[in-house]
């Protein structure tokens, strides 16, 4: 979950990762075409990212011990989705997560990621290469939604491929009270929005209050 930097509250990764579903379903326009994946099941995967941590996680996402992170991981690893195009989405998901986190524990894991994905891939009209182009916008929608759980200021870009050799910068910028921006803008429709639910920190997961966070996300 993500402690908000300016009031006592937690959003939980189920709450994150529906803010990058949302993300990912309005993607794609005239000049950001969609992934040529399944876009039903690309959706679905972003949506389900984080879905290892579950509903009402309480585990603070920079404030992790190796242990629990390991844990995690491989919950992620050891649940399968029917939707083969979801499941290889996830999976590129947690191997990008694992290529970061550099931990001795996380080459056999890699591995383990990757004998799943080939075999997944032959159930689909897709190469490994369409899921790993997919994957960066699937790394677009993750890490705007990762930092407006914090309510904190920030900016940043990040690389999507448009075709199948040319990538473009895409620029954010999150501030609290305050839209998401993003240029160029990738999305379907000319702004949107959406609200999640957040919880006062005092008592949870145990005792639950639970506060609406809104999102409004155009170009800019």
């Amino acid at each position: 979950m993500f402690r908000s930097k300016i009031r006592p509250i937690n959003l939980p990764q189920y709450e994150h990762a529906k803010l990058a579903g949302v993300l990912a379903s309005h993607w794609g326009n005239a000049d950001f075409p969609r992934p040529s994946i399944d876009f039903a099941g690309f959706v679905q995967g972003v949506t389900l990212h984080d879905w290892n941590y579950r509903l009402l996680d309480n585990l603070p996402i920079l404030g992790m011990s190796d242990e629990e992170r390991l844990a995690i991981f491989r919950k992620g690893i050891a649940y399968h989705f029917a939707d083969a195009t979801t499941d290889i989405v996830v999976q590129l998901h947690l191997r990008r997560l694992l290529g970061w986190w550099g931990s001795a524990e996380s080459q056999p894991l890699i591995d383990q990621i990757d004998e799943r994905i080939a075999a997944r891939v032959m159930e689909t009209a897709n190469t490994l290469s369409d899921f790993y182009r997919a994957d960066t916008i699937t790394n677009l929608c993750d890490i705007i939604a990762f930092h407006f759980g914090f309510e904190a200021e920030k900016t940043g870009q990040v690389a999507v491929y448009v075709n199948e050799s040319e990538k473009v910068d895409i620029s954010y910028r999150i501030a609290p009270d305050e839209p998401i921006c993003i240029s160029p803008w990738p999305f379907d429709v000319p702004s949107f929005s959406g609200l999640l639910i957040a919880y006062a920190r005092d008592g949870y997961p145990e005792t639950l209050r639970p506060i609406v966070l809104p999102y409004f996300v155009r170009p800019g």
